[in-house]
């Protein structure tokens, strides 16, 4: 049977209060801050909470077209680009190609679920209802031990739970990436809210501050560095486990990819 930890487990044991306490105290705070530490402690939490609410902000879907265009230029893309995943999942995680398979069991599911037929032929078709039969009939897969509480699985909820280590996986290490170019979004986007404001227009900043976050950056950035880093690992190795599960069992089996095609050169 094997083991796992939830999603909002994992989260929570890398929050921010926890990794500030793994890291050095003098790579974060100055002599003069450590004089009232509770308080630089307090302060510094707190915008660690500001700067990952703009990179979920970032990661929406985005309507405000400067958050756009600053997304663009600070990952010198030519396109242009409607929320920043579109940036390119391959190209920005090398770590592993979660992308692949989430996309092969979402195709998988519509078709199961009869939402998106691809059948052409007749023999085609005869598959494809069987593929949906057994879909609807949703056999039992096995059992896992999800926080010390187990859980029996099913076709259906066992795919759900793959796909959602996948989800949280690939949701991470985009995180990680944003963080590494938050600076230049913050810079670009200010720079053109600037210039609309000397046109006269109305602008309402929807990101912190420029000047804040570069005082800060390089104390901050290696602590929202490690923190995104280190939970897509604990949710790539949950991915790991879920995919030995479903692969043990013929009925899921069919919606996954190779280990090897999916993960090239990883070991977690």
């Amino acid at each position: 049977m094997i083991e796992l930890r939830s999603i909002g487990r994992i989260r929570k044991n890398h929050n921010f209060a926890r990794e500030l306490a793994s890291i050095p105290v003098a790579d974060w705070m100055t002599s003069k801050q450590l004089e009232d530490y509770d308080k630089t402690k307090k302060q510094t939490l707190e915008k660690l909470e500001v700067i990952d609410g703009n990179i979920e902000l970032l990661l929406s879907k985005l309507e405000d077209e400067n958050l756009r265009l600053a997304i663009k230029r600070a990952f010198y893309l030519d396109k242009e680009v409607s929320f920043f995943k579109e940036v390119g999942f391959r190209e920005y995680l090398p770590q592993g190609k979660v992308q692949i398979q989430y996309d092969l069991i979402d195709m998988l599911v519509r078709m199961a679920s009869g939402e998106r037929p691809l059948a052409k032929d007749s023999n085609q078709k005869k598959k494809e209802r069987e593929f949906q039969k057994e879909w609807k009939a949703n056999p039992k897969i096995g059992t896992v031990k999800i926080d010390d509480r187990k859980t029996e699985q099913r076709l259906q909820n066992s795919l759900e739970l793959f796909s959602d280590y996948l989800n949280a996986c690939e949701h991470e290490f985009y995180k990680q990436t944003l963080a590494a170019k938050l600076r230049s979004i913050i810079h670009e986007y200010h720079m053109l809210l600037w210039h609309e404001e000397h046109e006269g227009k109305e602008v309402e900043s929807k990101l912190i501050e420029e000047g804040d976050y570069i005082l800060n950056y390089y104390h901050l950035g290696d602590i929202t560095d490690r923190i995104y880093y280190w939970r897509a690992r604990d949710f790539l190795v949950g991915c790991r486990d879920c995919w030995n599960f479903l692969h043990g069992n013929e009925h899921s089996r069919k919606y996954l990819l190779k280990w090897e095609d999916i993960y090239p050169e990883i070991k977690v």
